[in-house]
This record gives C-alpha cells, structure tokens and sequence, in this order.
C-alpha cells in the first residue's frame, strides 16, 4: 500500500504527496528559522512552524536527511500560509537538476515505503511519518 495521501478529485495539486517529517531548515531575506516538514511531493512541500512567512516570498530550505547524507537545498516559494494552524506550503522554485535527482529518489522510496533497501514496516511508524532509525539524530 503506498504511503501517499488519496487524491481528492477536486484537489489542485499537480502532484502526489507523501508523507515525511524531518527537520527544514527555511531561510528568506536576512532570517532563518526551523520547521518541521509535513510532506512532499514533486512540486513542494509543507511545513510547520512557520507562521511568519508571507504569500510570494522566496525562500531557501534546507531539509535535513539524516547525518549520512547531505541536506536536500532547494529554492522555494510560499504559495499559502496558515496562521492559525503555523502552516505553510511551499513550492520548489528553479530547481536544478541534481537536487530534481535527489527529490524523485527520495520520493519514489517514500511511495514505494522502503529506504535502501529496507522496507517501511507500519509498526516502525508513528502518525503515519517515518524516518529510518540513522537519520533520527
């Protein structure tokens, strides 16, 4: 069963989404701050804690992937924020083509739940997120 959400046949997106939480590092202009991602696709991504960015804003975003491999750098825009619930979806913005390799390796392992090699057992989930054991520093 794959890990991503049902498409909802109104739904907008271009892309599926999978779920995956690991931390995001978003910069924009002179700031940074730490969120959290919810989940990826293709296209983008969404986050939490970042209730402070701005409809239209550019951004940097560092995800982190674990401490045996290198953060996932990837030009973004902010296409919604949600105040109240701290949210907000980003979209990749220029992405080159080494970290467009990078994101549909990562997102193919999501969908197909298996991380090198290793397959995603439900009862090494928790709310329906997953990371390999390596990357959970």
């Amino acid at each position: 069963m794959p890990s991503a959400f049902p498409q909802d046949p109104d739904e907008r997106r271009r892309a599926r989404r999978v779920r995956f939480s690991r931390p995001i590092r978003v910069a924009a202009q002179q700031t940074s701050r730490i969120g959290v991602t919810v989940d990826l696709s293709r296209s983008g991504l969404r986050i939490t804690h970042a209730s402070d960015l701005e409809v239209g804003q550019r951004t940097r975003c560092a995800i982190a992937l674990g401490s045996r491999e290198p953060e996932l750098q990837v030009p973004c825009r902010v296409v919604w924020v949600d105040k109240k619930a701290k949210a907000a979806g980003l979209a990749f913005d220029d992405v080159t083509d080494g970290t467009h390799r990078r994101l549909e390796t990562l997102i193919s392992r999501l969908e197909h739940r298996h991380w090198n090699g290793t397959p995603i057992d439900s009862n090494n989930c928790e709310s329906g997120t997953w990371a390999p054991d390596e990357f959970l520093d």
